[in-house]
């Protein structure tokens, strides 16, 4: 199989921060300013994105956590938006000068996880235990079998939906075991042009929910490989596009839209469901003029099924002293830090003995019911090395398959043979 460009550039990286990790050294690689250990004094730089100043400050103060515990640890935190934040690790890799500590997200895991050093054994060595994090997560943040980094945030994909539009149309609410026939009456009920019971997106993530409910085969099989030109496949798909072409409860896709896109519809009162995570709702609950609800995915053949992700952090290899960057991270994804990242919002923690802090911290005690529920019937969101370029595939023919000017056959062996190529 031909390797992307930027696996390319990612293995090649790995490679080049290897070497450097094994030559002498002192100087800054890998964003510290000493090469030793114990109590010597350490800055390791911590690379992470962030949206906004509130978010960065949360960032900071969890640094501020890490020298609370270990004083010899200072930490330099760099930041970046999300979307920009790939390309810079990629180019800081490539030049063998990423930072001591990086964020990475699941779905980037088989991209980036070549640039991680194996923390198997530091957990051992340090009691941290896989068990007590979202199995869903640890599992996501794995490469080559083994834990590459350590989970701070998890999310599944679940049903947002307007409880005011539910109401007015004289709907049951949404709740555990409602059946896709019972999603598709709701759409249709609530669908009043200009107003939509649903809106639909391009990017494949927002289909596979139905898949898995429907059949339970996700986008990559057990041998790591995109197998989405089946018949399991086909039937969910054609499902989806018939939510905007035939049974017209979704508006026609204008371009590739994103999930930000339709998150802006939902919270405009354009479109009453919409999917998403939680990693918005609260967010959703502020901006709103009307009360939002969650639910789990809709029962298909296989049940309530969906996919969660998230994000951890993770030590690089060019790193000069990894033993203090796993306590670092040791302290980042911990106990107070995960509840304080909770109660502020700023993630719903993968630790699953924080979590109380989202819920009493958010006035969110109402969704735990979903929340757990969603998350037990979970996969972690598994991608391929070429993962992007799949995307990117399937967004963009999937407008045209879905405002009816497509097929779903081809969508899906394009989309196929990108992922062989």
């Amino acid at each position: 199989m031909r390797i992307s460009r930027l696996t390319k550039i990612v293995s090649a990286a790995a490679a080049t921060v290897l070497l450097a990790a094994c030559g002498s050294g002192s100087g800054g690689g890998g964003g510290t300013s000493s090469t030793g250990s114990g109590d010597q004094p350490v800055e390791l730089t911590w690379f992470m994105w962030s949206g906004s100043d509130v978010e960065k400050n949360a960032w900071l103060h969890v640094g501020d956590m890490v020298t609370a515990k270990y004083p010899n640890i200072k930490i330099k935190f760099e930041t970046t938006p999300f979307n920009d934040f790939w390309t810079k690790l990629t180019t800081q890799a490539a030049s063998g000068g990423a930072a001591c500590i990086i964020g990475l997200q699941g779905q980037r895991a088989p991209q980036f996880g070549s640039l991680l050093v194996p923390l198997d054994d530091y957990m051992a060595k340090e009691g941290v235990k896989a068990a007590d994090y979202v199995p869903s997560i640890t599992q996501g943040l794995q490469y080559d079998g083994k834990q590459v980094a350590l989970p701070y945030d998890v999310g599944p994909f679940v049903v947002f939906y307007n409880k005011d539009a539910f109401k007015a149309a004289g709907l049951k609410e949404p709740k555990q075991g409602w059946t896709q026939e019972e999603f598709l009456a709701d759409a249709k009920a609530l669908t009043k042009a200009p107003k939509y019971g649903f809106w639909a997106q391009s990017d494949i993530s927002a289909v596979m929910p139905f898949v898995l409910s429907s059949s339970g085969k996700a986008a990559v099989n057990d041998a790591g490989k995109l197998d989405v030109n089946n018949p399991e496949w086909k039937a969910s798909v054609q499902m989806y596009t018939d939510l905007v072409s035939k049974d017209k409860v979704s508006p026609q896709i204008p371009s590739a839209n994103s999930s930000s896109a339709s998150a802006n519809q939902f919270l405009a009162g354009n479109a009453y469901m919409s999917l998403d995570g939680p990693w918005d709702l609260i967010n959703a609950r502020a901006q709103a003029k009307f009360k939002v609800g969650i639910a789990p995915m809709p029962t298909g053949a296989t049940g309530s099924k969906t996919w969660s992700d998230g994000s951890g952090f993770g030590v690089t290899q060019s790193c000069k002293n990894p033993d203090e960057a796993f306590k670092a991270i040791s302290v980042i994804t911990g106990s107070e830090a995960e509840q304080y990242l909770g109660t502020q919002g700023r993630a719903y923690p993968a630790l699953i003995s924080a979590q109380e802090s989202w819920y009493k911290g958010n006035n969110t005690e109402d969704v735990k019911p979903v929340m757990d529920y969603a998350l037990e019937n979970s996969v972690p969101f598994r991608t391929t090395e070429t993962w992007q370029q799949v995307t990117t595939v399937y967004a963009k023919q999937a407008v045209a398959t879905y405002n009816g000017q497509g097929t779903v056959d081809d969508l899906l062996s394009q989309t196929q043979q990108q992922g062989d190529s």
